[in-house]
């Protein structure tokens, strides 16, 4: 959920209709599964952990992002190495939208959302740019453009989506090692 009066609920991101609707990535149809069951609410996918970090359009950003995600994936028990993959994923989706977000040349917010159940962490970068990010062709001598590449080689998959006509996410998914048997978490 948003905060109240935040930003992000100027632009329609946050209204109660759309908040209380499950979170989809690919497509609006619903999510299909039949081995997770449990956490399966009409059809949808809930996510039963989810935090919300908005932040400025400043060269911190990215460096304030990783430290939230630490903070808040420990806090919700999660493993050390899927903490460390979503700090890198995190890393770069919030870079791209920094350098999107300052290419607009208005001083508009970036956000981070953190969403978990006991199978998959999804991460989202919004931003307000109306362009979508590429996977571009990088070579050795090139000092940028790996992000997507990073982003691929972290995560189970990732994707763009429309939060609404002006907000975009880059996300991305990374599965959650099942717990062990007999014990009390990861």
């Amino acid at each position: 959920m948003c905060p109240p009066n935040s930003w992000w609920s100027t632009l329609g991101v946050c209204n109660r209709e759309r908040m209380g609707k499950p979170t989809t990535w690919s497509t609006p149809a619903r999510v299909r599964r039949t081995h997770d069951e449990g956490m399966l609410v009409g059809g949808y996918l809930r996510w039963p952990l989810v935090r919300l970090l908005e932040l400025g359009p400043n060269p911190a950003a990215p460096a304030c992002a990783r430290l939230y995600t630490k903070t808040v994936l420990a806090a919700w028990g999660l493993p050390r190495d899927t903490i460390v993959d979503a700090e890198t994923c995190v890393s770069e989706t919030i870079t791209n939208a920094l350098r999107a977000t300052l290419a607009l040349g208005e001083l508009l917010p970036i956000g981070l959302r953190l969403l978990a159940n006991t199978e998959r962490l999804v991460t989202e970068a919004w931003d307000c740019h109306p362009g979508v990010p590429v996977v571009r062709p990088v070579t050795l001598d090139d000092e940028g453009g790996r992000g997507l590449a990073v982003i691929e080689a972290y995560s189970n998959r990732w994707g763009v989506r429309r939060l609404s006509p002006r907000v975009k996410a880059v996300w991305c998914e990374l599965l959650v090692p099942p717990i062990r048997p007999g014990g009390t978490g990861w």
